[in-house]
């Protein structure tokens, strides 16, 4: 017999009619498991009890969801998820079920909560509150100060929920969470360390908890809670200290959806349990298998462009920040690298001497026209200002071609913040001296923060928007999606700080009690500001890079590239028995070749499950 229980209530479908169902294969597809139409007849009482008599013609009708729906077929679950009416007359009601990872995608919910609307609290403050002091210089620019400890191994925020990184603020030319050092005793103390202009930068996977907490699941695993991921953190200048501030006006949806993609991610929601698994996709390469045996001769389609594209199959692109700061070579396009020669570096000490023995008898135009490899890093030959030409390392965020033959990508809108090395004054005094040394620090636009009136604030510090400014400014009720935003990350490095101004230079009077934290978008950009007496990077290789990296180094390309690799051009339909329902996140094992599942259909009739099902599957490259 089939029923379902549509919150906590039963219905009854017509018997005589034929459900089709679909399991999907979540680490291939964005789909999940989802039905076709389901009709109700309206003349079983248990029905109308359910619809609320919405076939009636007087009966407003609307698109109706119930969150609860689960689909038996003799007191076997076949699956669970959110209902939505697709149609209404007088004598029936079709229903669709939606469970499983396509569960969000149907979720109203997450499509209407912002993430920057989302109340997640105010971060605690770093020191404790001292006077601006009449001699400061930048007296008139500071919002608040605060007194730091003088324990350089602290970590400057809350480790796992928020950090203060000095941030260039490219918006209003001033830095963010500027960290100094007193040297006249007449601002804090003598030599003592402070920040000031607090624009609070929180931790990804801190966010990514609250969010799906807030969509009303507890999450059961996360496979990317862990080194070095869990020290990203999400880059701003908005000098606040309320933490949705610091995020983009992204849904619910589009920011979990962006976080699955950087991970390359599978995102299971468990609607029974109210639960949330991240896991990652390249399980599917050591999944279990499964032999089966085709009914009949398999049909096979192909399509040039691909049968389907996702963060899994796709080319990945990175989509930056406009950040002014952002290096020139910072990405390869693939028409360059489809164009210009790429030599392997010969040079045992490599880029250190200039690559002089695998350069040996180039001409000028070889040089340029050539780009060198030198441990999984790319260098082309480059003209500088003062006209000198040197071999610099490009393409750090350069996309990932898994199909040379197309030229579609799937955008990252997660991406590594940028940063710059600036010559930074510590004057504190008046009457004192400019002292500059250099330091590495982030570098961001900060629209939103120039861009915002003056927002009223309540007793317990969150800014609202008031009825005056809804009417003074109609934008400030705008539900709209920021379509070009991004949220740009990088790595922190706890108890790690930048306190020389040469890598290996004597320590100055600011490096003494220095608190400028240290962080990397990937270790090999601005390696000379990685130190701090010792090289500190051992241990400490992390990239946010979407290709291969030197052997030794951490780096996301790892979820990418080492992850399953199929032939999306070519699907074979093929029909076979089975005793039990097919998962489809197994490897199937179909005359002696290894298949991956793109989705499994069934159908439930004359109150039984089909003992045949149809399956998609791409073979194993």
């Amino acid at each position: 017999m089939i029923t379902c229980i549509i919150n906590g209530h039963k219905a009854y479908p017509i018997s005589t009619s034929s459900i089709k169902v679909t399991y999907a294969n979540q680490y291939v597809t964005d789909d999940g498991e989802y039905t076709y139409d389901i009709t109700f007849p309206m003349n079983i009482l248990e029905n109308r009890v359910i619809f609320k008599n919405v076939s009636r013609l007087e009966v407003k009708k609307n698109i109706a969801k119930y969150d609860d729906c689960k689909l038996y077929c003799n007191s076997q679950l076949i699956m669970s998820g959110v209902g939505t009416i697709l149609s209404v007359n007088e004598k029936e009601i079709k229903l669709q079920i939606v469970g499983g990872k396509s569960r969000i995608k149907f979720n109203d919910r997450m499509e209407k909560h912002y993430i920057d609307e989302i109340q997640f609290g105010t971060a605690d403050k770093p020191g404790y509150d001292v006077g601006k002091g009449w001699s400061q210089k930048f007296k008139d620019r500071i919002t608040e100060i605060y007194r730091l400890d003088e324990d350089k191994t602290k970590f400057l925020g809350v480790e796992g929920k928020w950090c203060f990184v000095p941030v260039r603020d490219e918006t209003n030319d001033m830095i963010a969470n500027f960290v100094g050092v007193d040297k006249t005793k007449q601002f804090i103390g003598y030599n003592a360390p402070f920040i000031s202009n607090l624009a609070v930068q929180p931790n990804l996977m801190y966010i990514f908890r609250k969010v799906v907490e807030y969509e009303g699941y507890t999450i059961k695993r996360n496979d990317f809670d862990c080194k070095p991921w869990n020290q990203l953190y999400i880059a701003s200048a908005y000098k606040t200290r309320e933490i949705r501030r610091a995020l983009p006006h992204w849904t619910s949806y589009t920011f979990i959806e962006e976080f699955r993609k950087l991970f390359n991610a599978s995102i299971y929601f468990d609607e029974v349990q109210k639960t949330c698994s991240v896991i990652s996709s390249s399980e599917l390469s050591s999944a279990d298998s499964i032999e089966i045996e085709p009914l009949d001769e398999y049909s096979a389609d192909y399509d040039e462009d691909g049968s389907f594209s996702t963060s899994a199959t796709a080319n990945l692109e990175y989509k930056m920040d406009g950040s002014a700061n952002r290096g020139n070579y910072e990405s390869i396009p693939k028409k360059v690298f489809d164009n210009f020669n790429i030599v392997q570096s010969v040079d045992y000490f490599g880029v250190l001497d200039q690559f002089s023995l695998t350069t040996m008898g180039w001409s000028e135009k070889k040089k340029r026209q050539t780009i060198i490899e030198y441990l999984r890093s790319y260098y082309i030959y480059v003209e500088n200002e003062d006209g000198t030409k040197t071999w610099q390392m490009a393409g750090v965020w350069s996309p990932l071609i898994r199909d040379s033959s197309s030229d579609e990508y799937v955008d990252l809108s997660i991406s590594p913040a940028a940063q710059v090395v600036e010559d930074i004054n510590f004057r504190t005094g008046l009457l004192e001296d400019n002292y500059y040394e250099k330091r590495c620090l982030l570098s961001i636009p900060n629209d939103k923060e120039a861009d915002s009136k003056e927002c009223d604030v309540d007793d317990d510090g969150y800014s609202y928007t008031s009825v005056q400014d809804a009417i003074d400014d109609e934008s400030s009720m705008d539900d709209s999606e920021a379509e070009e935003e991004v949220m740009s990350v990088f790595f922190i490095l706890p108890g790690k700080v930048q306190a020389f101004n040469v890598p290996y230079g004597r320590i100055s009077w600011v490096g003494e009690k220095s608190r400028w934290p240290m962080f990397i978008t990937d270790y090999r950009i601005n390696s000379d500001y990685t130190y701090e007496g010792i090289l500190v990077t051992a241990g400490n290789n992390f990239s946010l890079s979407l290709n291969s990296v030197a052997n030794g180094a951490v780096s996301l390309a790892e979820f990418h590239s080492k992850a399953f690799h199929i032939d999306n051009k070519n699907c074979m339909e093929v029909k076979f028995k089975s005793d039990d329902i097919p998962d489809p996140s197994k490897i199937y094992i179909i005359r002696n070749k290894r298949f991956v599942c793109e989705k499994i259909e069934m159908e439930v009739k004359d109150d039984a499950i089909e003992p045949v099902y149809t399956g998609y599957f791409y073979m194993q490259s």
